[in-house]
């Protein structure tokens, strides 16, 4: 069961007990419909003023930093990162990758291992965890989540069942003991990476973004031939991942328009720095995957509750599909 199911079931029970019930959220996909009788209030991502308060407030002893960040904001040319900035939590993740000077990451994936690779440097200096064997741990961890328990979205692990799971891995100097278990899962909270829920005694990544990027991780170390199924839904996000990891992402990105041109405009939209070229070539797969009727929209925006690139979307939309 992943955090998302949990947390709607534990609405669900609220609202039998309450009668005056409301939902506050940034994420009205994830909700609607289930509780479609509730008042629901969504949290609008941040204009532009609202994003140069939010860097001014989290580098108020941080000068080069700030202007760093203002200037990116200000930049018009990034629409792509700018509008990622408009959601807090990637904006306050942006703010610390430039304050430990890991530079301007070149996409949303890239981001997120900026940020997860600097916390863990800095909190590893401060422990005497062994970090290989803490990383294969999440690596592993996540990897399994995403292809064996096929939930791509904060898998929810009894902690007595970790220890199986890692059983037997191909890499490992050994196997996972129980007790280097517990002490790896005490420091992933202690990192805020993993959350427990203590009535349950289950684990889950912190964030879904999280779990995707260290599976990514565990595919590239443990299975780096394997070859994802682009057509099995709980593995997307590990696709976007392992291809925005990879040394040569536009590459991948091409090659996967040969087979799920919608998979991999996501891909692409998730690259700060757009290719002309790389649009062009999309769109003409795009032209090509709908005339034969691969794809409808009303199918894709299902799967992903949100809309590819904009140039994309505006073909399909002349269509009319």
């Amino acid at each position: 069961m992943s955090l998302q199911v949990q947390l709607l079931e534990d609405m669900r029970h609220f609202k039998a007990h309450y009668a005056n019930c409301f939902i506050l959220s940034c994420r009205q996909q994830d909700y609607r419909g289930e509780l479609s009788n509730m008042p629901t209030f969504i949290l609008k991502q941040m204009n532009l003023q609202q994003m140069q308060q939010f860097v001014k407030q989290n580098t108020v002893e941080n000068e080069p930093t700030r202007h760093k960040a203002l200037q990116v904001i200000a930049d018009s040319s990034q629409d792509n990162l700018r509008e990622l900035l408009a959601i807090p939590l990637y904006s306050l993740m942006f703010v610390r990758t430039l304050r430990h000077d890991r530079g301007i990451a070149k996409s949303f994936v890239l981001l997120i291992k900026q940020f997860i690779e600097g916390l863990l440097i800095r909190e590893s200096e401060k422990s005497d965890i062994d970090e290989p064997r803490f990383l294969l741990f999440l690596y592993r961890f996540a990897y399994l989540c995403v292809t064996e328990r096929k939930n791509d979205n904060n898998t929810a692990v009894l902690g007595i069942d970790i220890e199986d799971m890692l059983q037997g891995s191909p890499k490992s100097s050994k196997q996972f003991l129980y007790d280097e278990v517990k002490l790896f899962l005490e420091f992933a909270q202690q990192l805020n990476i993993l959350i427990k829920d203590k009535k349950q005694h289950k684990y889950s990544f912190v964030h879904p973004e999280y779990q995707i990027y260290f599976a990514a991780k565990g595919k590239q170390y443990f299975a780096p031939d394997a070859q994802l199924d682009y057509q099995q839904l709980h593995l997307y996000k590990l696709i976007r991942f392992d291809i925005g990891l990879s040394e040569q992402p536009h590459h991948g990105i091409l090659e996967l328009a040969e087979h799920n041109v919608l998979l991999a405009s996501l891909c692409f939209q998730d690259e700060f720095n757009s290719s002309t070229h790389i649009k062009t070539q999309l769109i003409e797969q795009a032209q090509q995957q709908i005339q034969s009727q691969n794809y409808t929209l009303a199918t894709f925006s299902l799967m992903f509750n949100r809309v590819v690139s904009r140039n994309l979307r505006w073909y399909f939309a002349k269509r009319r599909i």
